[in-house]
């Protein structure tokens, strides 16, 4: 699934080169439509959505944040 954040996108850490980050309603609107009507940035932006994920909020990263806290 694409990633489409408010600009406050608190605990994510993205940046709009990568991933779409919308700044007020119309702005994230757009950006919403963009994905539905270009498949292939939506195919891109679930990889890198996923490998986000995957890199940062695995199980393994959060026990390892944790038990450094």
């Amino acid at each position: 699934m694409p990633v489409v954040s408010h600009r406050r996108r608190e605990g994510l850490n993205i940046t709009d080169r990568r991933y779409l980050v919308g700044i007020g309603t119309a702005t994230f609107a757009s950006r919403c439509l963009t994905l539905l009507e270009d498949r292939d940035r939506a195919a891109a932006q679930s990889y890198a959505a996923l490998e986000l994920v995957t890199s940062r909020f695995s199980w393994d990263q959060v026990a390892t944040a944790f038990e450094a806290s």
